[in-house]
């Protein structure tokens, strides 16, 4: 099954060059299992406390579309009670006894908006991402970011591939977008800025975070609970074509041997040609340049 063209951003190119840096043992379970590992929003929090989080103004109007639901709700039940013990020919102890019964259904009503709300941020806390950095060229800074002791490695291919290597059952449900960076304190942001691509979450990240150029895969699981207050953040494996998913891999510029050797050997392991890893050539100065000093 592939993903749904409607899931899929028209605001990156499919040409667009895209970099999952991360370390060794990730790429190897890449490898191994054929499946993309995606982490839920919620995990982030260490690293960003505000992922996964909403601006006020996009807090406000999910709180508008929960009050107006409950609202009309309660609407609906006074009409019927009105009607029930006004034109009805019960008697005063049915009346009566069905004034109770109306009361304890508008008190749960009263409670819609907040046991709603409780239920979509619980979900929202469930949503899996795949993050990917957009560049045409390797990035020093991501370099630093996601190696571990400098023996890292990036996986380099581009938008419409990775979109093509999905190829897991649940790929219908699986959306891909770039983020939105945005100043969560700014007075004027209005609920329009918090939409991305028709959706808020979990695409909104602060403009602290720009130089990640990110973009990402992302789905709620469907899982089967008993109540919604259960629903628990899970991480996904989604399969993946490796060969239409991988054009190159690449080794941190930092690496010094024998880390570049034992990854080309793993990556021969598992049937990654020699013409598709590169040892990075960042911090090396072409021959043809003069210093200066």
């Amino acid at each position: 099954m592939s993903m749904k063209a409607e899931n899929v951003t028209s605001n990156i190119d499919k040409s667009q060059k895209l970099w999952r840096y991360m370390t060794l043992d990730r790429l190897i379970n890449l490898l191994d299992t054929k499946k993309l590992f995606f982490t839920p929003v919620k995990f982030y929090a260490s690293s960003d406390p505000f992922e996964g989080l909403l601006p006020k103004a996009a807090l406000d109007a999910i709180a508008g579309v929960i009050n107006d639901t409950q609202g009309m709700l309660l609407e609906n039940i006074d009409k019927a009670k009105s009607h029930a013990l006004s034109h009805s020919p019960l008697s005063d102890e049915l009346k009566a006894q069905a004034a109770i019964e109306f009361a304890k259904i508008r008190a749960d009503a009263e409670s819609h908006a907040a046991r709603m709300e409780k239920v979509y941020f619980n979900l929202m806390s469930c949503i899996v991402v795949n993050c990917w950095h957009q560049n045409d060229f390797e990035s020093e800074a991501m370099w630093k970011l996601y190696s571990d002791s400098h023996k890292g490695i990036a996986i380099q291919t581009t938008a419409e591939s990775l979109v093509e290597s999905v190829i897991d059952s649940r790929a219908s449900a699986i959306f891909f977008s770039e983020i939105k960076y945005i100043d969560y304190d700014s007075p004027k942001l209005k609920k329009e800025d918090c939409i991305v691509n028709g959706n808020i979450g979990p695409l909104l990240k602060r403009t602290a975070f720009e130089h990640e150029n990110e973009a990402r895969l992302y789905f709620t699981p469907k899982k089967k609970y008993i109540s919604l207050d259960e629903a628990k953040p899970i991480p996904e494996l989604i399969d993946v074509d490796i060969n239409k998913l991988i054009h190159k891999v690449f080794i941190s510029p930092y690496a010094s041997e024998p880390f570049p050797s034992s990854v080309k050997c793993i990556l021969n392991m598992f049937g990654i040609p020699d013409d598709k890893i590169v040892k990075s050539k960042l911090l090396t100065p072409n021959k043809n340049l003069t210093r200066m000093f």
